[in-house]
């Protein structure tokens, strides 16, 4: 298995992207130079206010348009955080193990809190919790 670790250059000030726009132009030329179909460009929201999860997510497309023949850009923003997603899926959730499926949050992309205080409901402390929950299974292929 071969590993390249290569220098991504960022466009300059200049060009007029913001934030993780200037990201996701650089993730699209490296896609772009080699010969990639498709970019996913993934970066938490960090907030479940909609208004700063647009400005993410306007950024990344803006960067996507600024390569011009470019592959196809797929910006991937979930609000709040990615520990969202995995806390959406209680049947998968029930096949660990977690026999409580109560303990999953109803909107998982509406919590929110401090990072790392336990008792918070950022939503990597109701995963960890849910994870804790599981502990005890074993898994057998």
């Amino acid at each position: 298995m071969r590993y390249d670790i290569e220098r991504i250059s960022y466009p300059s000030k200049k060009s007029g992207l913001e934030g993780h726009g200037e990201k996701a132009f650089s993730a699209m030329m490296v896609a772009k130079r080699e010969g990639y179909d498709a970019v996913v460009f993934m970066v938490d929201a960090d907030t479940k206010d909609l208004k700063q999860w647009k400005v993410k997510y306007e950024e990344i497309l803006d960067g996507f348009s600024a390569v011009k023949g470019a592959p196809l850009g797929i910006a991937c923003v979930p609000k709040s955080a990615s520990e969202s997603w995995l806390l959406c899926d209680s049947q998968a959730w029930a096949a660990l193990g977690l026999s409580d499926l109560k303990a999953l949050p109803i909107e998982p992309e509406m919590i929110w809190g401090k990072r790392n205080e336990p008792s918070a409901n950022h939503p990597h402390q109701p995963l960890c919790r849910t994870e804790f929950a599981t502990q005890s299974v074993t898994f057998q292929s």
